[in-house]
């Protein structure tokens, strides 16, 4: 998820979120490593010598790529717990910085989709339902 912010100053700033509370790679070079892999992955099962290589470089990553495996479909964009990808610099209007990292909670709670259920829901109707969501519910910035 994504927020733009319109400054006074007329610049433009973005706050992005992904809705795992670990971002899966700490530089540049082991996202576009991870990232590759789970894109040959699309095109067949996935090549476990290849993920293995990739978590002996990146171990780091382990914990947030076991949480994927974990998660569950949220039933919306709306109803799932955005986190922020690293911690940035807020400033004041007195110039203080101060560094944070945010998440962003859905006012009506999170729902989540039964995994037995996934098979069944078509994909377009799905993202439809999604952005449907984002337009009414409202959310907090924690």
């Amino acid at each position: 998820m994504a927020v733009k912010f319109h400054l006074p100053n007329g610049k433009v700033s973005d706050l992005i979120t992904v809705t795992i509370p670990l971002f899966f790679a700490k530089t540049p070079q082991a996202f576009v490593d991870i990232a590759g892999f789970f894109q040959s992955a699309k095109e067949g099962f996935p090549n476990l010598k290849e993920l293995a290589k990739i978590l002996w470089k990146y171990p780091e990553s382990k914990a947030s790529l076991q949480m994927l495996k974990e998660m569950r479909s949220p039933a919306s964009f709306s109803t799932c717990q955005y986190y922020s990808i690293h911690a940035f610099y807020f400033i004041n209007k007195e110039g203080r910085r101060q560094a944070i990292k945010y998440e962003w909670v859905p006012d009506a709670g999170l729902s989540m989709l039964e995994k037995e259920r996934l098979p069944s829901i078509r994909r377009s109707i799905w993202m439809k339902k999604w952005k449907r969501g984002l337009k009414k519910d409202r959310w907090d910035l924690n």
